[in-house]
């Protein structure tokens, strides 16, 4: 350990010299920034739990470094749990061969009577890149699909990712959708929509959600959409059908140690929208403890100690 001593013919200068460091050493402390890495995010076999608050009203807060985001009044209305998994022999996954993570949506509206939700996903240290969606909604015999992708896969996140970090994007969506009963194509829809894109980490600071206290980088997203419909029809192939427009605002929260902290979106029609929040991550697909006969606990019952025996390492 080291030991410094004060020159006791010289304390004026000593003090006034320790004061200023501290000084600095608290002003650099204050405007210290947060880096979002790649590593930050879930990866294949994680299983990560988020609420959705649809009712509370809120402000996503001002710009600026050392924001505080006071979310603890936050109501969950429902949870959702996606997990994270390697392309393999899911619906669709020969429609993205560039993807190397794919998400599934555990919700049980979504996988009722054989329905799904899948978005393919390509990681690299330089940022996350969306390929795209299938989807699937089955109801008494009748199902939707959706096939949707992105030309080119869009950049959803740069990294690595610091307070001042932009992205602008022009982007190309397309989506099928069909629409069949007991296995008989009713109707045929494709949309293709042109998205604009500005990404901005425009804020820093402390978020609070009824989960705990979190320090944060915030996103602002503005995209821009316009939409034209077409519906098939089997002597003339696509028609035209209509042109929408949508302008999306989004705001992202992202924390070391858990990606995505919070996000809430308007849409611009619409006075809000819901807030989802990260509640946990846990690894799954780990194997399980046999149950091994060799296992001895005694004594029992315990007062004080409990012994346990296993050839297996717990």
């Amino acid at each position: 350990m080291k030991k410094y001593l004060l020159n006791p013919f010289n304390s004026g200068t000593a003090v006034f010299s320790f004061l200023l460091l501290m000084l600095t050493f608290m002003s650099a402390t204050s405007t210290a920034q947060i880096t979002i890495t790649a590593g930050e995010f879930p990866h294949s076999g994680m299983l990560v739990v988020t609420n959705i608050d649809s009712t509370t009203a809120l402000s996503p807060g001002s710009a600026g470094t050392g924001q505080v985001w006071d979310f603890s009044n936050l109501v969950v209305s429902y949870d959702d749990s996606t997990l994270y998994t390697m392309p393999g022999s899911q619906p669709g996954a020969a429609n993205h061969a560039g993807a190397n993570l794919v998400t599934q949506d555990l919700d049980s509206d979504i996988n009722f009577e054989g329905g799904y939700n899948f978005i393919y996903y390509k990681t690299t240290n330089t940022g996350w890149m969306a390929h795209g969606q299938e989807l699937k909604l089955s109801f008494f015999g009748i199902s939707i699909r959706w096939h949707m992708f992105y030309e080119p896969p869009a950049l959803i996140l740069p990294l690595p990712l610091s307070y001042n970090t932009s992205n602008n994007q022009n982007t190309t969506w397309k989506l099928y959708a069909a629409t069949e009963f007991n296995g008989s194509v009713l109707d045929s829809i494709l949309t293709i929509n042109h998205t604009i894109v500005s990404q901005q980490a425009d804020a820093s600071g402390t978020m609070i959600t009824p989960e705990g206290s979190f320090e944060a980088l915030r996103v602002y997203e503005h995209t821009e959409i316009i939409d034209s419909s077409f519906k098939y029809n089997a002597s003339s192939g696509w028609v035209f059908d209509k042109t929408g427009f949508t302008v999306l605002n989004t705001y992202r929260w992202f924390a070391n140690g858990i990606g995505e902290l919070g996000a809430y979106s308007v849409d611009g029609k619409s006075r809000g929208g819901s807030f989802t929040f990260y509640k946990s991550s846990t690894i799954v697909g780990t194997p399980e403890l046999p149950l091994a006969s060799q296992m001895r606990i005694y004594p029992n019952p315990a007062s004080d100690y409990l012994n346990i025996e296993s050839d297996d390492l717990i």
